[in-house]
């Protein structure tokens, strides 16, 4: 083809066409300017279909993520809310108690040494997609919606953190003093427990049992109310990105 585009310009010169060869070659141009634009329009065309393949992609890996954080939420606020109810029972009891041997009998075998903390949600692709610079191929009202999203996981987790961790402050001050029903711990010898609940002190019991209680109350209180928000957010997404 270039050969005979050549022999063409050729001709035309050597026949003293010049201004013939001016039209040929400003067509010339323009064919090529045509071919360069129907590259170019090709490649963008390649790269739109890429981005859109890749869209596809990590949309189905985000959904994947949701529906696991989904799951794991419900199962998790079912059973905070039995723990939380089985916890009130508890505090009814112990508020009812009216003598020492009563309140201790209830500090010793019945108190709901049972917790259950939360082990963070499912952000790999999330995270994945800001470190590798992918999070700009979202529609923007999606990428608006899951940044949003990520955003009050992350207050949710750092919150739920604090809490955990006052929990768990109070429950070793707890155990540091006294036994517990619980299967894990170290001295279950009934004589030896003994010994530990009859030098007890009760007001220092009264103390540390209201701050076990307290702290553990106001775990369950706001990992239910904190927790059920992010599930209606999740369900929220589900629903309108993905028909879910």
């Amino acid at each position: 083809m270039i050969k005979l585009f050549r022999n063409i310009r050729k001709t035309l010169l050597e026949k003293g066409k010049t201004i013939n060869y001016l039209k040929y070659a400003i067509g010339e141009i323009v064919l090529v300017v045509i071919g360069i634009l129907i590259a170019l329009q090709i490649n963008n065309w390649n790269q739109d279909q890429k981005i859109a393949e890749e869209r596809i992609h990590y949309m189905n890996l985000l959904k994947a993520d949701l529906v696991a954080d989904q799951k794991k939420i419900e199962q998790l606020l079912k059973l905070w809310e039995q723990k939380y109810e089985e916890l009130k029972d508890f505090r009814e009891k112990v508020n009812t108690t009216e003598t020492k041997n009563a309140l201790v009998y209830l500090a010793r075998y019945e108190i709901p040494s049972f917790f259950t903390s939360f082990d963070g949600f499912n952000t790999n692709t999330y995270q994945s997609m800001i470190n590798t610079g992918k999070l700009y191929i979202l529609e923007r009202n999606f990428r608006d919606a899951i940044q949003a999203h990520s955003k009050e996981q992350l207050n949710v987790s750092i919150q739920h953190q604090k809490m955990s961790d006052h929990y768990w402050e109070a429950i070793r001050t707890y155990a540091r003093k006294y036994t517990t029903p619980a299967d894990f711990i170290f001295i279950k010898n009934e004589k030896l427990q003994d010994i530990i609940w009859e030098n007890a002190n009760y007001p220092n019991l009264l103390q540390d049992l209201n701050s076990w209680g307290t702290n553990k109350s106001n775990y369950y209180r706001n990992a239910i109310r904190d927790f059920s928000q992010i599930l209606n957010q999740t369900n929220k997404i589900l629903k309108d990105y993905y028909n879910y």
